[in-house]
Order: structure tokens, then C-alpha cells, then sequence
């Protein structure tokens, strides 16, 4: 969960005219990568029958921002943007 700062989800990097998507947002993605990777490593292992019942899940990975009232224009639509696509 993001702790709905106003740089939260953007921060002002240098000259650019667009903020960047903070470190806070990333480590939050990234998070979810490593646990995506995690799980697939695991897939068809008597590790993963032990922790889940299968050896293979069903799942989705998901990071809960939740706040918009900080975006500056154009920036939902990168973050939407992102979502459909990453």
C-alpha cells in the first residue's frame, strides 16, 4: 500500500518535464515481480504441494495505490497505461 504522499507515485526528477515513478512505487512493483518469479520457480515442486495443496496456483499480483488526489495531468493515463500493459 502506498502512503498517499504527494510523491508517492511521481517524483520530480531533474529537468524532465514528467515526473518519474518514485522508488516507492517501484520497490512496490518490483515486490510483486519477485513474488510472481518466486511462484513460478516453485510451479511442479513438492515445495510448492507442501506450502499451497498443488503444484500449481492460480494467481495475481496486485499493488493497492488507492489516491489520485497528487497526479498532475497526463499522469493517470501513465499509470493507467501501465497497469493495462506491465
Amino acid at each position: 500500500y502506498e502512503d498517499a504522499r504527494p510523491n508517492s507515485l511521481f517524483v520530480k526528477q531533474g529537468e524532465r518535464l514528467n515526473r518519474a515513478f518514485s522508488s516507492r512505487f517501484a520497490g512496490g512493483l518490483n515486490q510483486i515481480v519477485d513474488w510472481l518469479y518466486k511462484i513460478a520457480v516453485m510451479t511442479n515442486s513438492p515445495n510448492m504441494e507442501a506450502r499451497f495443496g498443488s503444484r500449481t496456483i492460480r494467481h495475481t499480483g496486485i499493488l493497492v495505490i488507492g489516491r489520485d488526489q497528487h497526479l498532475l495531468s497526463g499522469e493517470r493515463q501513465r499509470l493507467e497505461w501501465r497497469r493495462d500493459h506491465v
